[in-house]
């Protein structure tokens, strides 16, 4: 007599009504690319061209246009989203679409003719780290008794008198350098002892 183990497997193997497993489609990756200005700038000046006093603007036209250069990660909803973003920027400085446009490409080309700016959190590549002054880290300290570990703060209150180039990051790493060593080696000679005695 087959064991019941084997009629079952039997009968699942010659069940024509099984369905094959089915696929997981794997999402793919969605990245953001930040704006240049000269993408801003073809963005506007394609509105400004195609938008005849009308409320719909062809993005997907501008997109495949040869004449306006844009990120090959873009797409017409990223248009449309940036248009909408700079419209709302804008909103109640200009009064009308033209005005909107001549404005942003004046205040895009400004920005990218101007001279790199140190983040205010990040450190660029291309900015080397200075060595500290006195007068900054007699600044720092001040400043740290007053607003204790808000570092942007600090750096947005005494930007004048610390490096163009410091970060907030630098702010906190040297505050660190200075009262954070010594807490450290005495935690750990500390535990040391604690070790020693033991093992006597």
């Amino acid at each position: 007599m087959p064991s019941r183990r084997g009629s079952k497997r039997n009968s699942s193997s010659d069940d024509g009504d099984s369905k094959p497993p089915t696929k997981v489609r794997k999402l793919k990756a969605h990245h953001k690319h930040k704006w240049s200005p000269q993408e801003t700038i073809d963005l506007v000046k394609a509105v400004k061209e195609l938008h005849d006093g009308k409320t719909f603007i062809p993005f997907a036209q501008i997109l495949a246009s040869d004449q306006y250069q844009f990120h090959k990660g873009r797409t017409s909803l990223h248009l449309g989203d940036k248009w909408k973003r700079l419209k709302t920027q804008y909103d109640g400085v200009v009064a009308d679409v033209d005005s909107l446009c001549d404005h942003v490409i004046s205040m895009e080309t400004e920005r990218m003719n101007a001279p790199p700016v140190a983040s205010l959190h990040r450190r660029s590549e291309k900015m080397p780290r200075k060595r500290w002054t006195e007068d900054e880290v007699k600044v720092l300290l001040d400043a740290h008794k007053k607003h204790g570990n808000k570092w942007a703060t600090i750096l947005k209150e005494n930007r004048d008198k610390f490096d163009p180039k410091r970060t907030t990051m630098d702010l906190k790493d040297k505050m660190r350098n200075l009262y954070g060593g010594g807490k450290k080696s005495k935690k750990s000679g500390s535990k040391k002892g604690k070790k020693t005695s033991m093992a006597l």
